[in-house]
């Protein structure tokens, strides 16, 4: 168990293990959120991801090269258990496979639901499980070399959904930035930015139910714009 001590008078995890929250992708920004709320004291974790990690994952994501050709799941149980301790990382949940729309019954008493995915389809489809499972807020965040966004959105809010999905793209689209590996093109430093801002938005929402409908980080030159407060 990590010992939040230095953090518990601002954040007491404590207070909200009754909370699951399910990271979807592990990623960039996935595997960055994970390891921000592990060591904020969260364990009712869900982290899901079906990839496995590669030599050039190393660059913007949390591991190293001893876990190369594990499994992003396996590779973030080895994560957390060296940082935490077995029993800690024994709390977490890691699902093995790529979610699709049937995959409402793994996610069924997820109170927050974290999308760190890839593409616009995947997106919109993990919001259409939120609304499904009922879940209380739905995160997402995506990036390009020079930016990154985040919404956090009330599933059952139909107008909320209705404005979340005008700002999904067309994965097709030539001016949507793909990487050599054929998902969107990422940086290691923004991904740590957009990470560390998406775990403390939860945190503050899990405090006090407040929530920041869209957020834009610009880094060139380096500029966060927050739209749209409630």
């Amino acid at each position: 168990m990590i010992n939040t001590l230095r953090h518990n008078e601002v954040f007491n995890a404590n207070n909200y293990m009754d909370k699951h929250i399910v990271v979807v992708g592990l990623g960039a920004i996935g595997s960055k959120v994970l390891e921000h709320l592990v060591c904020a004291g969260l364990t009712n974790i869900t982290a899901c991801d079906f990839d496995k990690v590669e030599d050039h994952n190393l660059a913007n994501q949390l591991f190293d090269r001893s876990h190369i050709g594990m499994h992003k799941t396996t590779a973030c149980w080895h994560w957390v258990e060296a940082k935490c301790g077995i029993d800690t990382a024994n709390k977490i949940t890691f699902h093995t496979a790529k979610l699709d729309h049937n995959s409402g019954e793994l996610l069924k008493d997820a109170d927050v639901i974290i999308s760190c995915v890839d593409t616009f389809d995947a997106r919109g489809m993990l919001m259409g499980l939120a609304k499904e499972v009922w879940a209380g807020l739905f995160i997402e965040a995506g990036m390009a070399t020079g930016h990154a966004t985040m919404f956090m959105v009330d599933p059952s809010n139909p107008s909320s959904v209705r404005e979340w999905m005008t700002t999904l793209g067309d994965d097709d689209d030539p001016s949507y930035e793909v990487s050599a590996c054929g998902t969107g093109l990422s940086v290691g430093v923004t991904a740590s930015l957009i990470s560390g801002i998406m775990s403390w938005s939860l945190m503050n929402y899990l405090k006090t139910g407040y929530t920041e409908k869209k957020l834009r980080l610009d880094t060139a030159p380096f500029m966060i714009s927050k739209v749209d407060q409630r």
